[in-house]
């Protein structure tokens, strides 16, 4: 059986590299040519040799790219339906998409994917129950597979250069040299009770960059000194506040780029991981945290609470962030289980699906013939 699956990110990468005995083809290049990219690769095949994967459903700024988008999925949906070549939907996002430009066209792929697909796939086994209820109409099979651990030969960010280059703080940064970020988490940690850490680009579900002002805030309220490391590329000109505070405050390492960090080798440095998404998703973040011991604290907001206190692998505070000192004071105490959650969240279990898959298949023309000998 040959998949062929959207996907050039480092989640994909994972998936094909524990995958060796699956014929995947991972599909590159932009969004819109990913239907056509499909028809090209599958004109020749029998219908019943190849499954489509399609996975997140973003759009773009300009409104007629956007429709675009909705125009080439009807194209290449009505092309599968005619083939009757399988279509699976690996749903990262369960509630909503990462990014949503025109909320209508965004609908109507949405629509367009669970109406063709014949199986939908969420990315934690805990996410099959909301799934279910969120998609119910449709009637579509749900089934999961899981990120995996977090390793530091992974390429998570667009490579940049990694020597120092300061900004207008002491504790700001455009890039720097990864010894030069060692020997700084050093010094603060002879400051500091406790520090967080906190990375990623700039999307409207991460609620948790705009609250760290407020984290830094409460914390001081209640005599503790906190800081936090920052890695983001946020602009001035999205959010100049936030900005702002982030470059001159003095309890924030703030460093304004995604370079890609050894988390193994910051970890004796960090008590936490700062997390709050307003979705329905899995952040890899929360593999990385466990991967590398640290627990998670999460903003009162979307499903990551439920999972941390499903999987006891961090805590949440409350909307008032009235039991910040109350969680920080249990952190170093607390039995996190993160062990037994890397255990049960593997890359292969991509591989594992698709040969299930396979087996099932298998079995079900095995016996049609056996129907057909009688």
């Amino acid at each position: 059986m040959k998949y062929l699956i959207r996907g050039n990110d480092f989640k994909a990468r994972q998936w094909a590299k524990n995958a060796p005995n699956s014929d995947i083809h991972w599909i590159n290049g932009a969004r819109l040519l990913f239907g056509f990219k499909v028809i090209a690769q599958s004109w020749r095949l029998k219908s019943k040799s190849v499954i489509v994967v399609q996975r997140y459903l973003n759009d773009y700024p300009s409104y007629w790219k956007s429709f675009m988008l909705v125009v080439t999925d009807l194209v290449y949906l009505s092309y599968l339906k005619m083939r009757g070549i399988e279509l699976w939907w690996l749903c990262h996002n369960i509630d909503q998409e990462s990014e949503v430009n025109h909320s209508k066209f965004i609908r109507w792929r949405r629509h367009l994917a669970l109406s063709s697909a014949k199986k939908i796939l969420v990315t934690d086994p805990f996410f099959i129950k909301y799934a279910s209820l969120l998609f119910r109409k449709y009637k579509v099979p749900i089934d999961a597979v899981c990120f995996g651990d977090y390793s530091n030969q992974m390429d998570i960010h667009a490579s940049n250069l990694k020597v120092t280059k300061p900004l207008s703080e002491p504790l700001s940064f455009k890039s720097i040299g990864f010894s030069d970020l060692l020997k700084l988490l050093k010094e603060q940690r002879n400051s500091s009770e406790f520090i967080g850490y906190c990375g990623g680009g700039v999307l409207p579900k991460k609620k948790y960059l705009e609250s760290v002002p407020e984290l830094i805030e409460k914390s001081a309220e209640e005599g503790i000194t906190l800081k936090l490391l920052v890695l983001s590329n946020l602009s001035e000109k999205k959010n100049p506040r936030l900005y702002r505070y982030l470059l001159k405050s003095p309890h924030v390492i703030f460093i304004n780029s995604l370079m890609d960090l050894d988390l193994h080798a910051i970890a004796p440095y960090v008590d936490f991981y700062w997390t709050g998404y307003d979705d329905i998703s899995m952040p890899f973040s929360i593999h990385a945290a466990n991967t590398t011991g640290v627990p998670s604290i999460s903003l009162n907001v979307g499903i990551i609470p439920l999972l941390l206190r499903h999987y006891q692998i961090g805590f949440t505070l409350a909307k008032d962030l009235s039991n910040l000192k109350e969680t920080l004071l249990i952190l170093k105490r607390y039995d996190f289980k993160h062990m037994e959650f890397l255990k049960q969240h593997e890359w292969n279990s991509f591989e594992k699906l698709l040969q299930k898959n396979n087996k099932i298949r298998s079995n079900s023309t095995n016996s049609e013939g056996i129907l057909l000998d009688r």
